[in-house]
């Protein structure tokens, strides 16, 4: 596949370097005191060693204003004992009656006060650690980027352009509010973290920032930011000492216990449950520390159920395949390593392993991630240009293999390679792919990806799914070229995937396709008196075709977004368009719009309405759509928490509505404090359809009406990320013309889980 000459002309810039820009921070030589043995966490900085401290205050507004003198104090005060790192924040505020504090599970504190920082334990301003308190010691922790989209770090909590709150780790917190504002003591244990192990000193990047929610969400920084710098921990102050810490090498096994009970639809009639047979198992998972940066953690018959419900979509007139998120703890650990700018790792196609292999981290300049799991079956997704489809692999044993490497260079470019392969009798699935990121300077950049699979599908899924005989390869293809500056990003970008290409231990939904992209947009920052926060303008324009030349879609796009008071944002989108489905060419005209407000500490609101051309997909036929999302978040209280969301859809042709749509949702949580709550999460789907403007209707006809009720109880107790106890029940009931909603479904569950370090 040969990339446009135009495309490559557009990705060099102007000034081409890859010298790194030295630049001047602060830097502090953390002290270690005796007495700093002897803090106790419990968000009060009493103890005397605290006065020993290295300070550093937070002097600069980074968002929205540009650099601003921050209107109120904030301290940080930071040592270490050899074991812990030690890190207390003072912070002023004039009106502590408008302090922002409510107890939720950990990493959901996002609408309150915060404090915290990013510690770049590798120091060279890739990526680091972020811990983040509130004033009641709820604790968020999450990977950290430190290189990509400058933006001026917006909507991110600390500023940097990523945040992964997929990651935990294991360290201690506590906050308390007092008469002149908060405190909060946190305590990281070095075993907890990776770095580079040394005989002599460190030198970590260290980014410490305060989130303040009033009328906008203020933060706060050490130092002043360039939003024309793509790499925000470069531009973080520098911490050194900490001389003979050791990274965690030890060995930490999480034993699991759980039980089970689901009882099923019986074929006596609509209502009736037949009762199952309750099932207990147990499970491990090791993690050991083979160096400073590789972790590797094993599972055995792992409980990999999930506690949260997947927010539930509709899935009528649906194209391509529904994503769902991954929320399994194993697989969480070290997902961001397998990385690929197509999704070649979509860890929830392992859908029941016996057991799991990871490892996964840095190594110098070397990101390593090795990932195996047996699986009792799986799922397989077969894309085209127009749709996507989905089987069962109905095998006893899948073979899952992913195998990731990145090299870093330069102040921000890296290239990599990824290895994937899904294996059964009869069957398997092999990717080879090859990336890179090459940064000019502090804002262009040149990203590229290369793959090529080869796939064998058993003889019954092939023929029953339309899916090439024997043998077949395929390809993937990509470059794209952009700037990313404080009032100006535009780019370009090429990508091509041919139709036999397949990544089936991945998420890829779409092939058969060449693409050429392009978009520029304006940021215009507000000041201190003005109407916005920050208001952008873009224009974006692509043309696509399939492999045999037909033009498959065009695009035209106009958008803009406020940023404002009361934390509002507005993004508005035109779209003219086409889009091919089957053998015909369908208008894609549409006008989206978000918005979202938040005018109290308590209270968020949000609408999304979508509108304008679709395509009945059942019918191949041209038609109108509209969608409209509203939703609220409510916190009656420091402890009760309430999210509302509801979607309706609607679709026509001709001017007669085919069906109407509408799913609602409801999540209920009290928090009773930082360790335990109760959560119900209830949600309700109905469709009613006009069946007899179905094409096929009649003998094909759907179902004239239709609903489905999920509700999920759970208790939960937490005394930290992996030490926890579950409990709870889930049924589903349906309904249709013939019956009202009767249970199709029950199960009972309870999980104990208990880390042990020997």
């Amino acid at each position: 596949m040969r990339v446009p000459v135009w495309i490559l002309a557009a990705c060099v810039p102007v000034v081409a370097t890859l010298a790194a820009r030295a630049g001047d921070v602060p830097r502090r030589e953390v002290p270690r005191p005796a007495e700093a043995r002897e803090i106790r966490i419990d968000g009060r900085m009493d103890e005397p060693a605290w006065s020993r401290a290295a300070v550093l205050p937070l002097p600069w507004e980074t968002f929205p204003g540009e650099n601003l003198p921050a209107e109120v104090q904030t301290e940080v005060l930071i040592l270490e004992d050899g074991e812990r790192l030690l890190v207390g924040f003072r912070v002023a505020d004039p009106q502590p009656e408008l302090i922002r504090a409510h107890y939720t599970d950990r990493d959901l504190a996002f609408r309150d006060d915060l404090a915290g920082f990013i510690l770049d334990t590798f120091g060279d301003g890739r990526s680091g650690f972020l811990f983040a308190v509130n004033p009641f010691g709820v604790q968020m922790d999450a990977v950290a980027a430190g290189i990509g989209s400058s933006g001026g770090g917006y909507p991110s909590l600390s500023g940097a352009p990523g945040e992964d709150y997929q990651w935990d780790t294991l360290w201690d917190a506590a906050g308390t509010i007092t008469a002149s504002g908060w405190e909060v003591e946190i305590a990281v244990p070095w075993e907890s973290l990776r770095f580079p192990e040394t005989t002599g000193p460190h030198e970590f990047r260290f980014a410490p920032f305060r989130s303040w929610p009033r009328v906008d969400r203020v933060r706060f920084s050490a130092v002043p930011l360039d939003r024309d710098d793509t790499c925000f921990l470069c531009q973080a102050p520098v911490l050194t000492g900490f001389s003979g810490i050791r990274p965690g090498r030890g060995l930490e096994f999480d034993p699991t216990l759980t039980w089970s009970r689901t009882d099923t639809a019986s074929a006596d009639g609509p209502g009736r449950l037949d009762r199952g047979d309750g099932r207990a198992e147990a499970g491990l998972t090791v993690q050991y520390a083979l160096t400073d940066g590789l972790r590797l953690s094993a599972t055995f018959n792992p409980d990999f159920s999930q506690v949260e419900a997947d927010a539930a979509q509709l899935e009528i007139n649906r194209r391509f395949t529904l994503f769902f998120p991954e929320k399994r703890p194993f697989f969480l650990e070290g997902a961001e390593v397998f990385g690929f700018p197509a999704r070649l790792v979509y860890t929830r196609q392992v859908a029941d392993p016996r057991w799991g292999l990871k490892l996964a981290g840095r190594e110098g300049a070397h990101t390593v991630g090795v990932f195996l799991a047996d699986d009792r079956g799986g799922r397989l997704i077969f894309p085209r240009n127009d749709s996507s489809s989905s089987a069962s692999l109905d095998v006893d044993s899948v073979e899952n293999v992913a195998l990731r490497w990145r090299w870093d260079f330069g102040r921000s470019s890296n290239v990599g390679a990824m290895v994937t392969d899904r294996s059964a009798t009869g069957y398997a699935n092999r990717v080879l792919g090859a990336d890179g990121r090459i940064a000019f300077n502090d804002t262009d950049s040149l990203s590229f990806s290369a793959a090529r699979s080869i796939t064998r599908y058993p003889d019954l899924i092939a023929a029953d799914n339309a899916q090439p005989t024997g043998r077949f390869e395929g390809s993937l293809l990509s470059v794209s070229c952009r700037r990313d500056s404080r009032e100006w990003d535009y780019g370009a970008s090429w990508a091509a995937r041919s139709p036999a290409f397949r990544a089936d231990l991945g998420f890829l939904t779409r092939v058969d396709f060449r693409s050429t992209n392009a978009f520029v947009e304006r940021t215009w920052w507000g000041g201190e008196d003005d109407w916005f926060d920050r208001l952008r303008l873009s224009l974006s324009a692509g043309r696509e075709e399939d492999f045999g030349g037909e033009l498959t879609a065009r695009r035209l796009r106009v958008g803009g977004t406020w940023n404002g008071p009361l934390q509002s944002l507005v993004i508005v989108r035109v779209e003219r368009g086409l889009q091919r489905f089957g053998d015909a060419l369908f208008d894609a005209d549409r006008i989206r719009l978000f918005t979202n407000v938040r005018p109290t500490g308590d209270f968020t609101s949000s609408l999304r309405v979508s509108w304008g051309d679709a395509i009945d997909v059942a019918g191949a036929r041209q038609a109108r759509t509209w969608i409209v999302s509203p939703g609220i978040t409510w916190n009656l209280g420091p402890h009760f928490f309430v999210q509302l969301d509801e979607t309706w859809q609607s679709l026509s042709v001709a001017g007669r509505q085919l069906f109407r749509a509408r799913v609602s949702q409801a999540r209920i949580v009290h928090q009773f404090n930082l360790r335990q709550f109760v959560r119900a999460i209830v949600q309700f789907s109905t469709v009613r359809r006009a069946t007899e403007r179905y094409v096929g209707c009649p003998p094909d006809c759907p179902e004239a009406r239709s609903s489905d009720l999920f509700v999920q109880l759970l208790y939960s107790y937490k005394l930290n990320a992996r030490t926890l106890v579950f409990a709870g029940v889930t049924e589903g009931r349906s309904a249709t013309e013939e019956f009202g909603l009767e249970p199709t479904s029950r199960s009972w569950f309870l999980k104990l889980a208990y880390a042990f370090v020997p």
